[in-house]
């Protein structure tokens, strides 16, 4: 062991027997969320209101703004969307499998921009069985956690984004947001010929600790971005994080929202530079 390990193990051992284990673990959680510029799961401090606004931003004016809400809970992110949006041609297509929740975003979402679909996108059709704890509850999933017993299991159909683009002859989507629950990557996958042609300039999706359930990875995100020609980055309150390839450093499980981004919109965006890379700080 060299003299800076040996330094750093003693260092370590007396911060233990002043503050405990305990809370140093905490502190040492706290300032590494803090340097990752990972927040708090709030789309109005996290930087999913800056990806709408770029999005709105860069859409060519006099064009349809053509947007999906998958996973739309209770109407939050596409009311937002619709504030910012005002006086552009706007239609959302939303997705909320849950019919309780449902029912509380068409009291939320009045917009008749708006198109609310009771059904959940994954990447192919058929049926499934939604695991559901309570009306408008943000953790009712298809992939439920075991150790969380939901109050009941409701049936619900199943499509791909793929399938419904081609039954809605729609050519063209500015920007998809995904929150479902650990099942983001198969709706992704269920929107490969989309993203194949070119024709989603940027996707948002949900990634943390529920996608343990469905033993998926980001670096499974990464090798779908690779084969469409998309850039994938974190989103954050003060830019875009664009990762150059996957690295382990990523795969932390800790809630966050990424975008898969076509290549002519990543100038778009607000950039910063990955803690890994950026030597000077």
């Amino acid at each position: 062991m060299s003299w800076a390990e040996r330094a750093k193990s003693a260092a370590g051992t007396a911060l233990i027997q002043v503050v405990g284990r305990r809370t140093l673990a905490r502190t040492a959680r706290f300032l590494t969320n803090v340097a990752r510029l990972d927040a708090t799961n709030d789309m109005l401090c996290n930087g999913e209101t800056l990806v709408q606004e770029t999005v709105i931003a860069h859409t060519v004016p006099g064009t349809k703004l053509v947007a999906a809400d998958v996973g739309a809970h209770t109407g939050q992110w596409t009311n937002q969307l619709l504030a910012r949006a005002r006086g552009r041609d706007l239609a959302v297509h939303a997705f909320e499998p849950v019919s309780s929740t449902a029912a509380l975003f068409r009291q939320n979402v009045t917009d008749g921009g708006v198109t609310l679909n009771v059904e959940a996108l994954s990447d192919k059709p058929g049926t499934a069985e939604i695991s559901v704890y309570a009306a408008g509850m943000g953790i009712n999933a298809l992939v439920p956690d075991s150790a969380l017993p939901a109050s009941y299991r409701e049936p619900v159909r199943l499509t791909t984004f793929d399938d419904y683009c081609r039954e809605r002859s729609l050519d063209e989507v500015s920007l998809m947001k995904i929150d479902a629950e650990g099942h983001d990557l198969f709706v992704l996958r269920g929107a490969a010929s989309m993203f194949a042609g070119q024709k989603i300039a940027v996707a948002q999706f949900e990634y943390n600790h529920r996608w343990i359930w469905s033993r998926v990875f980001l670096r499974d995100v990464f090798e779908f971005a690779g084969q469409c020609g998309y850039r994938l980055g974190k989103v954050t309150q003060r830019g875009i994080e664009f990762y150059a390839a996957w690295d382990k450093e990523l795969e932390k499980f800790q809630e966050g929202n990424y975008v898969l981004c076509r290549a002519d919109w990543v100038s778009h965006f607000p950039r910063i530079r990955w803690w890994a890379e950026d030597r000077s700080s």
